[in-house]
Formats: structure tokens, sequence, C-alpha cells
């Protein structure tokens, strides 16, 4: 991890030279579970949204403004928190070192199958991986796409606020873990919805109930609803790649650098070669 810490300094060594980004020197705030929109799940039910926000309070931030980042847990867009411990650690790390940086949540859950399957390893990884079992392929690109709707609310909610956070819009960096690797990926790279085959997104036709090993397991254990018996099974048109947070966003944000680790892309987002953020990609 020191590895990403060393290469985000070096990008923004070339964008800004007021300070050092290396050394974990400042004392720093944190806003806890800020609000920053409400989006429909899956299953039809209204989400609210939030994230942490840390910043240095004893530095003196450049003319040039402080660098955003955004740190994404991952989960398989089935579960995970910005509360995980690595994304705290790495929050407030970065913040230590000057950065306004940003844990954020974001919408999870997808359908599992009506069939009764059991892969029989969940004890052995201690992982719910029957939850793996999923309606069809369909399931994976919705949920990421509501997430990547959810985290570019993020980015425009925290750009808008630049002055109070001595941010300049146009460094900002992203970085995940896993589905937070897509995810990071994905706002740097996927910005135009021809990029994006509508075929997912558009209203599909209704899912079929999951089977009742589902319920206390995956959609209780998650919280994605009360019960399997109330779930919606409705897969209706997820919108525009924008969303519907904090829109419009700031026309002058940039994305300067991507940390991915262990992420990757559904399709080839580099082939348009329109955006020129820095890719840091562990494997």
């Amino acid at each position: 991890m020191k590895y990403a810490l060393l290469v985000f300094s070096v990008l923004l060594n070339f964008v800004c030279f007021a300070q050092k980004w290396i050394d974990t020197s400042f004392s720093i705030a944190i806003e806890r579970d800020s609000i920053y929109g409400s989006s429909t799940d899956f299953e039809g039910n209204n989400r609210e949204l939030t994230l942490d926000i840390a910043y240095p309070t004893n530095d003196t931030p450049p003319k040039c403004g402080r660098p955003l980042i955004l740190v994404i847990h991952g989960g398989a867009w089935m579960s995970g928190s910005k509360s995980d411990g690595e994304i705290q650690r790495l929050m407030t790390d970065f913040a230590k070192r000057g950065y306004v940086a940003v844990a954020p949540n974001y919408r999870l859950g997808l359908y599992q199958t009506e069939r009764n399957i059991n892969c029989n390893v969940s004890s052995i990884f201690d992982i719910p991986w029957n939850c793996l079992n999923i309606q069809d392929t369909t399931e994976w690109y919705r949920a990421y796409f509501r997430a990547i709707q959810d985290l570019k609310g993020v980015v425009s909610y925290i750009t808008k606020r630049s002055e109070a956070y001595s941010i300049i819009p146009n460094n900002v960096f992203t970085s995940g873990f896993s589905a937070g690797g897509f995810n990071a990926l994905g706002i740097a790279f996927l910005d135009d919805n021809t990029e994006w085959p509508t075929m997912f997104t558009d209203q599909l036709a209704d899912v079929k109930r999951p089977n009742a090993r589902y319920d206390q397991g995956c959609i209780r254990r998650y919280a994605w609803d009360t019960s399997l018996a109330l779930i919606s099974l409705k897969r209706s048109s997820l919108g525009s790649l924008q969303g519907e947070l904090n829109v419009p966003a700031m026309s002058d944000y940039k994305i300067k650098g991507v940390g991915n680790f262990y992420g990757g892309m559904f399709f080839n987002l580099l082939k348009k070669g329109n955006n020129s953020a820095a890719i840091y990609g562990f494997h």
C-alpha cells in the first residue's frame, strides 16, 4: 500500500509543488455520515447515501488547492462499507498527507437465483458464497452501473463544496479495492452514455423470486430488505449514467489518477482515448 501512496504523491508533484504529499504530518478532522443524496436500490427501496470526509486542519492549503481522493470499498456490490478498517485507515492517512479524503457508501445488492444452489464452501472460506448465485449476469452490470451513478454524485457533491474544503476541482483522484477498483476506474473512464450498452440498464422483464435459501443468508444478512417475501421483482430502467444526485455536476472537475486494487472493467473504457487520467493498477 505504501507504493500506492507514493505513486499518487509523484503524480501530484507534477500538478502542485506547494507541499510534499508523503509524510503523515498533519492533524485532521473527520466529518462522519454526511448525506450526499438518496437513490432507489435494486429492490425498489429508497436508500439514504452517506460518506465520511477527512481533511487536514493545520496545513497551509496551496494556492492550487488540496487534491481530493475517493477511497471506495469493495464487496462484490453485495457487501462492504465506508466503515471497513482498511478504507478508514487509507482515508485518514491520505488526509494526514494533505488530501481531502472521502470514504463513501453506495447502493448494494442484486437478485439471487430462483434455484436452490448450495456451493457448500461458505464454511471453508467464511464468506456467504451462496450469495454469488445471481439471477443472471445482467445483475452484475446493473449493480455496477448503480454504484457509478452514486459515486459520480459523490464527486459532484464534494467539488461543489470545493471552497469549504480548499479543493481544486480539477485535481481529483479515485481509488478502490475489488468492486471498489471497478468503481474507481468507472468514475474516471465511463463518462459517455454511448460507452455503455443500454440492454443492461433499460427496463427489463421482472425477475423470478429468489429461492428461500437466500432469505436469511443474503437478503436479511446485508439488510437489502426485511424479508424475501417483501422484495420487489421489477427491474426498472436505471436512467442516465450521471444519475440524479447533485446534478448538474461542476463542468470543470477532472480526475487525474486512479488507484485500482484488483478491480477491472466490464468493457474497454480506454478505447476512446479522451481521458488523460493516470492508472496505478495492482493485481
